[in-house]
């Protein structure tokens, strides 16, 4: 008998033995992908992501092939085509800069904080040599800056530049300067194009740290920082920009214009994602830090949905698991899904960071959280035409010196304490629950003030002996003066605008630069 019971023992546990590396084998990874990045730049061309940027101490470029689908359960397919230890001296690792894709299928890396002489105007990656090339570009070079971005019309092969700000290292000699110029690279010849701009409501004060969405010809520029000459003391006055406005730039009119959003407005964020959503018109924000709580590192995970055609923000109703809250990641569409990856979840009070070393999935169509994108899913390679577009209306009356002071009022003064600029928003808000709400509420409302008028005049009427005539001298002087009250009171021009009020998420944006922290390469604002 006890023969029998080990015999038994000792072919469960061989049972159990064939098992344990199959389990171990599927929670440990050959290749684990890039881990600690955050800021960093996605590009893609054809199936395949790349990622380039965004950690201090890597150049390493990763890719990440999506032919055969994608199942964030599993290994992922992360290949890393550049290790930092095979870089030859042209390339060091950067921070905020940005990268895209060159007609022929390469990159072209430039950078922010960071990098090298030889990246600061672009260096060229060959994907398929993995080997890097000066770009040996024509025309006027913009000056080195950082946190600005690049917007890639592949129909025009035109990659548009907005904003910036210079570099951690001039701003630690104390030479400030932040950028509000739209410019771009001609991508077949390499040569660099300043267009005159026309500005309505006038010249936009500079940004930095923002997003810059390309649809129809437009771009349309999210949050950030803006930041405006004091020409009294030749001081910088930063600011926060939330998504009460959108600066919008038609590439085609070349002309921009910053207009009020409406309805669902989100909260002020910074460090979000932005990428289109399919339907070829609106433009998916995710996550990033939020405003109102000072320099406490508070990460979210929550959707917004700014729809272009008439800047009107919207909140899905999400289904599934959402990733972890993050700020400073990065998200790309692929077909009808948005991808998500890295970022930061946590910064404590010893400033130590903690990275989301994962890839996420939102399924645009559904608004689903999903694990997998399944094989034969097709990047779309042609712009879908949603049937509208952004009315950017022309003012060449709106241009001023091209200084970026900040001192317009804009065309009918309803600026922003961040963007003096910002007009109105000429489409309605769609508040028909409001709406209803509000006339049933004046209807009750009015059914208890017809009857209480009704006891108020019987009553008058009642007492009416007892009071003193309408026409007594004292009586005519005070009413008299409750005329004038009201009527100076409703003669009153209002100042009331389309725009919400200003909450407290901007309640601490404007400072001096002297209260700005640096942007170093190795901390995350």
């Amino acid at each position: 008998m006890i023969l029998l019971y080990q015999a038994i023992s000792y072919i469960i546990a061989l049972i159990l033995l064939q098992y344990i590396p199959e389990t171990y084998s599927q929670n440990v990874c050959d290749v684990a992908g890039p881990q600690s990045f955050s800021d960093f730049n996605i590009v893609q061309i054809q199936s395949t992501l790349y990622l380039t940027g965004g950690n201090p101490t890597s150049s390493d470029i990763w890719a990440l092939n999506l032919t055969a689908g994608l199942d964030t359960t599993q290994c992922l397919p992360w290949f890393d085509l550049q290790q930092s230890s095979e870089t030859d001296s042209t390339i060091q690792p950067y921070m905020y800069g940005v990268a895209f894709k060159t007609p022929d299928d390469n990159l072209i890396v430039q950078t922010g904080d960071g990098g090298t002489s030889s990246m600061i105007n672009g260096t060229k990656f060959d994907t398929t040599a993995h080997s890097w090339t000066t770009v040996n570009s024509q025309g006027q070079i913009p000056t080195v800056r950082a946190e600005m971005t690049a917007s890639q019309n592949s129909t025009s092969n035109q990659v548009w530049y907005y904003g910036g700000r210079n570099t951690q290292s001039q701003q630690a000699s104390g030479n400030f300067s932040y950028y509000n110029d739209f410019y771009y690279l001609d991508t077949l010849t390499d040569t660099w194009n300043w267009p005159n701009v026309y500005y309505t409501g006038g010249v936009r004060p500079s940004r930095f740290g923002h997003t810059s969405s390309l649809l129809m010809g437009q771009l349309f520029i999210l949050g950030g920082k803006t930041a405006i000459l004091n020409q009294t003391d030749n001081n910088w006055i930063v600011g926060v920009a939330d998504f009460r406005s959108v600066l919008v730039f038609d590439t085609i009119a070349k002309a921009s214009i910053s207009m009020a959003t409406i309805n669902d407005i989100p909260p002020g964020l910074i460090r979000f994602s932005a990428t289109n959503a399919p339907d070829g018109r609106s433009i998916v924000v995710f996550g990033g830090k939020t405003l109102d709580n000072g320099h406490t590192f508070i990460p979210t995970q929550n959707v917004y949905v700014l729809d272009t055609c008439t800047l009107s923000w919207s909140t899905p109703n999400i289904q599934g698991t959402p990733p972890s809250a993050r700020a400073g990641h990065e998200a790309t569409t692929f077909g009808h899904y948005m991808i998500i990856i890295g970022g930061i979840t946590n910064v404590d009070s010893a400033h130590t960071l903690t990275y989301a070393n994962d890839v996420a999935i939102l399924d645009m169509l559904t608004w689903t959280w999903v694990n997998s994108i399944p094989a034969g899913i097709t990047p779309v390679l042609q712009p879908i035409n949603p049937g509208c577009r952004f009315d950017v209306r022309v003012s060449q009356n709106g241009n001023d010196s091209g200084d970026g002071d900040g001192t317009d009022e804009g065309s009918n003064g309803y600026g922003l304490p961040y963007d003096s600029t910002v007009v109105s928003n000429p489409n309605s808000s769609d508040n028909t629950a409001l709406t209803e709400g509000l006339a049933i509420g004046f209807s009750v409302f009015g059914l208890f003030l017809c009857v209480g008028l009704f006891f108020a005049i019987r009553r008058w009427r009642h007492g009416a002996k007892t009071f003193s005539p309408r026409w007594l001298p004292h009586v005519l002087t005070r009413s008299s003066a409750n005329k004038t009250t009201a009527s100076s009171f409703q003669s009153s021009q209002s100042t009331s605008s389309s725009l919400p009020s200003n909450t407290s998420d901007t309640n601490d944006g404007l400072k001096k630069i002297d209260n700005v922290p640096m942007f170093v390469i190795t901390e995350h604002p």
